[in-house]
């Protein structure tokens, strides 16, 4: 049986050094971190405080724990503009014309819509 030659054991120098190199990477690295926890991870945490309290701007808090997500999902207009959220064809999308179907496809007695340097104007065959 042959014995394996025992290793050495990291000498705490070397990780000294290897540290102090690295600090500038860290250097440089740092100003991202800073600004994501500044404008990206302190809203979203204020944000979910906010939720479960009923502090409305000003003057002194009180945490309510859930009664908002339980009063949002018991109301009627929030499901109303869920649904419109959800819908493909929404309002914004009936009051732009589109070009599809094509004009040739169009029926000859519907209105054609043209655009004009003031806007949208639509044409009506007789």
């Amino acid at each position: 049986m042959s014995r394996r030659p025992r290793t050495k054991a990291p000498d705490l120098g070397t990780l000294k050094v290897r540290g102090r190199r690295a600090l500038p990477l860290y250097a440089a690295v740092s100003p991202y971190y800073l600004l994501f926890a500044l404008f990206s991870a302190a809203p979203i945490l204020f944000t979910a405080f906010i939720s479960v309290t009923n502090w409305s701007g000003l003057g002194d808090f009180q945490i309510i724990g859930l009664k908002n997500f339980e009063y949002l999902l018991t109301d009627k207009l929030f499901w109303k503009s869920f649904g419109n959220t959800l819908d493909p064809v929404g309002d914004v999308h009936r009051a732009v014309p589109h070009p599809w179907p094509p004009s040739s496809l169009w029926p000859s007695t519907a209105p054609r819509v043209s655009p004009t340097p003031t806007g949208w104007r639509i044409c009506c065959r007789t």
